[in-house]
């Protein structure tokens, strides 16, 4: 489960830049429905032969177990709105922060339908530890210093709320979904939630456009670039896997790593138009310094 949430934050990270991409040529929201339109069309057909839930079930369900979809939209709508005026280091590290944080809330408590885990010293250490791996990755992500304006310092501290928000209701989205897919099924399960976020998505789309359809032609589209829902659907799916046995604080950690691993093989080598980062020691430290953090929170489950 460790491993598959692993593999599942990896499908994330994936997502982001490809989603980012598609956002700087048409507009954020319009590229979010074109991602959540295009994980819904996977996910059914993937339903359709593997499906192994029952739907007719799906009147047994709260009215809370069926927006998980508009908790992701926010993750998403925050990450291709902040990469291009935070840079990909300082935006994602802000997002698993706030996911950080309210895993830790939601375990705590046992919201959202969750198993309640206790918040032991050695969890916090974990933590603590984690939390210091990303300081460590941002440290070492050689940013170079943007305009220091009053208006875009505003601009950088409102998107800095909004990737935290987004990783915040990223968080709440796993148990969310997951409780949904005890009913339903897990395939079930991630097709409502992408079709949610598609039916959210129109008006928002329609509302922030003032009502028009941007343009797909003419703005250098690339087949690749329309891909970001294949991944979404990846990550939304192990998510509801791995959430009930791992925990939402521990699974947030695990995809951390691998939302950080191929963000670090994406800086050096720029893949999917991201900016270029030499690597460098500190940025190697903080990922073996968050596996080491994953270890200390998982140590007393495993």
């Amino acid at each position: 489960m460790l491993f598959l949430a692993i593999i599942g934050g990896s499908c994330f990270a994936i997502q982001g830049p490809i989603n980012t991409a598609l956002g700087k040529r048409i507009s954020v929201f319009q590229a979010s429905f074109i991602s959540f339109l295009g994980g819904s069309i996977i996910s059914l057909i993937i339903l359709i032969f593997f499906g192994d839930g029952d739907f007719s079930k799906y009147s047994n369900l709260k009215s809370w177990q069926l927006i998980g979809g508009l908790y992701g939209l926010i993750n998403v709508c925050a990450t291709i709105a902040a990469f291009p005026v935070l840079g990909a280091a300082l935006a994602l590290t802000t997002i698993m922060l706030g996911q950080l944080i309210a895993g830790i809330f939601i375990d705590s408590f046992g919201f959202f339908d969750s198993p309640v885990l206790e918040v032991s010293p050695l969890r916090i250490v974990g933590i603590a530890t984690v939390a210091l791996g990303i300081i460590l990755i941002y440290l070492g992500s050689n940013k170079k210093n943007e305009n220091s304006s009053s208006s875009n310092n505003l601009k950088r501290f409102l998107m800095l709320l909004f990737c935290f928000a987004g990783g915040v209701f990223g968080a709440m989205q796993s148990p969310t979904n997951a409780s949904m897919a005890k009913v339903i099924g897990n395939w079930e399960g991630t097709f409502i939630s992408f079709l949610v976020g598609v039916f959210a998505l129109i008006p928002i789309s329609l509302l922030a456009n003032k009502g028009r359809i941007m343009p797909m032609k003419g703005v250098g589209l690339k087949p690749w670039m329309l891909i970001g829902g294949a991944f979404g659907v990846g990550g939304i799916f192990f998510s509801i896997y791995t959430v009930g046995t791992l925990g939402t604080a521990i699974q947030v950690a695990c995809y951390m790593i691998g939302q950080l691993t191929c963000g670090l093989l994406f800086d050096t080598f720029g893949l999917i138009q991201t900016e270029k980062v030499k690597i460098n020691l500190l940025r190697v430290v903080g990922i073996f310094t968050i596996i080491l953090g994953v270890f200390l929170v998982t140590l007393e489950k495993l």
